[in-house]
């Protein structure tokens, strides 16, 4: 399988008309595929009649849809259940992680940054995930991914060393990784146009906010009977769930194989992803570690700090849905960059757990505007190249999740926090600048 660069040649005009481009399967209402130095426009709607008879070709590679099972839409419900399973886990571990890794494992910020890099770097073999698209239906590989992301969690509860808590990590992490490109190309499937798909895309995310303070809760009232190993139990339980409700989904509509694409037009995306990767790192890793290492806070103090955040989110993401549906991604872009840029600032100014704390709250909810690059490529993309188009943009934000990580931890040993951060306010300021660049000054939604 091969990356998708060049346009087919042009078909040589017989009429003295311009050349027209080569044919390619597409799907009524779904318009071409953008391609390499073309401009990108909005999918217009087809009114063509469908055809009875092409409505039951099956294209060669497609597998048959399943009797079994409910369909991708009806599977809706079942899509909900295993987001919201999965951010509970989440919730828990992410709760936990930091105090045992400190407390437990005596782990250093050089040592913790290896750690993210190694998790991280299951990012970057996204590139598979097109592969495997090609291959399993999408329900059938985000269930496999999310038992995967179970087993892991449950197996850090069994480190009592740094390589094999890198190595539950990476596990863990590679069924995350493999699942985030999956769940919004399944959530796209289910709308009919780009406002439904940006106000479906913020219902998930409100649906995995709300789990995250039910993980978080889970923590506080289970600490005392399981301690802080016995909490990544429940948490991979919960993941390992939500695989098993993916495998009850099953998409009826064969549709086209789908490929591996990296595109010119999708160029925005790759770039403004590529920057993210990078702050994404600053705030995950780096902040809640300080506010444990260097304020000593604990457990349950962090798990507050979590679960306030989640309510944020929850709160926040159906408005941001509707913001980006309304105004558009360049502008939902543009002003959480520029929110960011003095509050990574004020992380290396301040001396103040309390200040740390409030800027780490808007911060996280500032987070909930990414999903405006996930609707950008779902108002530009061909449904078919959604999913390997969102798994490459996965791969390119993971190449600075690996690198800042490492770069950061070492920064931290060698000269102390509050560099890191000012580094952050640079990505910040790069991402803003970026955005006003490459994203089309009018992105109101059609």
């Amino acid at each position: 399988m091969t990356a998708e660069t060049t346009e087919p040649r042009a078909r040589r005009s017989t009429s003295g008309l311009p050349p027209q481009p080569a044919d390619r399967s597409v799907h009524p209402g779904q318009g071409a595929p953008a391609g390499l130095g073309r401009p990108l426009a909005p999918r217009s709607a087809d009114t063509t009649p469908p055809d009875p008879a092409a409505a039951e070709t099956v294209p060669p590679g497609t597998a048959r849809p399943s009797a079994g099972g409910p369909s991708l839409a009806a599977g809706l419900p079942l899509l909900i259940t295993a987001v919201f399973a999965m951010n509970a886990g989440m919730g828990m571990q992410s709760a936990t992680y930091t105090n045992f890794a400190v407390d437990l494992l005596h782990i250093n910020a050089a040592q913790l940054g290896a750690v993210e890099a190694i998790r991280e770097s299951s990012g970057v073999l996204c590139f598979l995930v097109a592969a495997l698209a090609a291959r399993m239906a999408l329900p059938l590989l985000a269930g496999a991914a999310l038992c995967l992301m179970g087993i892991g969690m449950i197996a850090l509860g069994h480190a009592h060393s740094i390589p094999w808590l890198a190595a539950a990590s990476f596990a863990w992490g590679l069924g995350f990784h493999t699942f985030s490109p999956i769940n919004p190309s399944l959530s796209m499937q289910m709308a009919t146009d780009h406002a439904q798909r940006a106000g479906l895309l913020g219902k998930l995310s409100g649906v995995g906010a709300l789990a995250g303070p039910v993980g978080t809760l889970a923590v506080l009232a289970l600490l005392p009977l399981l301690g802080l190993r016995g909490e990544f139990l429940p948490a991979g339980l919960l993941c390992v769930a939500a695989g098993l409700a993916m495998f009850f989904v099953r998409n009826p509509r064969p549709g086209p194989r789908p490929r591996l694409v990296l595109r010119r037009a999708y160029l925005p995306y790759y770039l403004l992803t590529l920057a993210d990767g990078g702050r994404k790192q600053v705030l995950i890793t780096f902040v809640v570690f300080a506010v444990v290492s260097v304020y000593h806070a604990s457990v349950v103090t962090v798990s507050l700090l979590l679960l306030c955040s989640s309510l944020l989110c929850m709160l926040a993401s159906p408005y941001v849905g509707r913001w980006i549906a309304t105004y558009g991604e360049r502008r939902v872009v543009v002003l959480s960059s520029l929110l960011l840029v003095p509050l990574f600032a004020g992380y290396g100014l301040t001396s103040s757990e309390t200040v740390m704390i409030a800027l780490y709250l808007v911060d996280n909810t500032l987070f909930t505007a990414n999903v405006a690059l996930t609707t950008w490529v779902g108002r530009h993309a061909p449904p078919e190249e959604v999913a390997p188009t969102l798994a490459v943009g996965t791969t390119v934000n993971h190449i600075s999740s690996v690198i800042v990580p490492l770069a950061a931890g070492f920064l931290w040993q060698a000269y102390g926090y509050r560099d890191i951060f000012f580094g952050g306010a640079g990505i910040a300021l790069i991402t803003l600048l970026l955005a006003l660049r490459v994203l089309p000054a009018v992105e109101a939604a059609a």
